[in-house]
């Protein structure tokens, strides 16, 4: 410890509020700790509830006490923010086509959904829908019909049709 960090300089003498608390705090503890009464001395006044529980978030992606998935879902919901994410692509090696995605949300995606028309009676059925449609939209950007919509493409569909001299042409 320093000399300006210790007891025996007198503008420590004088501390008052949170500088008070955070001298105390950093010749009581240390590591991860200290990050955590520091932060808790930071963010103690009215309001400052999610600052607080966003700063032991950080501590606890820093000390390795979450993985970075939970952090960003955690750090999204406290900012109110939608979080979806791929958890998993589950695949069978012998039918590669037949796959499926594990998704891991929280409640505010599934609440921007419902704002923005999907519904279900479970979050896990609202969220299907949406990427049922994610997935039929990806397939419709790469040339997909579906057979819902082939009246809709049949005029715009290449036809092959056979002239007189036999040659085929393509309309």
């Amino acid at each position: 410890m320093s000399f300006k960090e210790s007891l025996l300089n007198p503008k420590n003498w004088f501390l008052s509020g949170k500088d008070k608390a955070r001298f105390k705090a950093k010749r009581t503890y240390y590591g991860e700790n200290l990050e955590r009464a520091l932060a808790d001395i930071d963010f103690s006044g009215v309001g400052d509830e999610v600052g607080k529980k966003l700063a032991h978030l950080e501590i606890d992606k820093k000390f390795n006490r979450i993985n970075d998935a939970d952090y960003e879902k955690n750090k999204a919901t406290l900012q109110g923010e939608p979080y979806v994410t791929v958890v998993k692509v589950h695949m069978d090696p012998e039918k590669p086509s037949e796959g499926a995605f594990e998704l891991d949300w929280n409640q505010k995606f599934v609440e921007t959904l419902v704002t923005a028309g999907y519904i279900a009676p479970t979050p896990e059925q609202i969220v299907n829908l949406w990427l049922d449609e994610v997935c039929a939209n990806v397939a419709r950007e790469n040339g997909a019909i579906f057979p819902d919509e082939m009246e809709e493409f049949k005029h715009k569909m290449p036809r092959k049709v056979k002239s007189e001299n036999g040659k085929v042409e393509i309309l």
